[in-house]
């Protein structure tokens, strides 16, 4: 089992992957207007929360995918790699053991 501070790499991963999308998606509302002054970027707190609730589009989820298996130097098998099945923290952990387990 992935120990804690490695489940907090992941959810810090996360955050960054949706930070980045979050100041993405900003960015496209502002330009189209001008109504917009102030658009709040979302953090995952909760391993339990749903990522794809807090803006992570489908370009950051591949972003995502491909951060987490360069940090943890592993590949996703791609039936794994589909948003539905992987939308939380617990989820990526959960991915991530089944593969160092595999791989020993």
């Amino acid at each position: 089992m992935i120990e804690k501070h490695t489940k907090d790499k992941i959810r810090d991963i996360i955050n960054e992957v949706l930070k980045e999308s979050n100041e993405r998606n900003a960015k496209k509302l502002k330009d189209h207007s001008e109504e917009v002054k102030e658009v709040r970027l979302l953090t995952i707190d909760d391993d339990e929360e749903n990522i794809q609730e807090l803006g992570i589009d489908s370009l950051a989820y591949i972003r995502l995918i491909v951060m987490l298996e360069g940090y943890f130097d592993i590949e996703f098998d791609d039936d794994d790699i589909v948003p539905h099945k992987l939308m939380t923290v617990v989820d990526f952990n959960n991915a991530i053991n089944k593969i160092l387990e595999k791989d020993k």
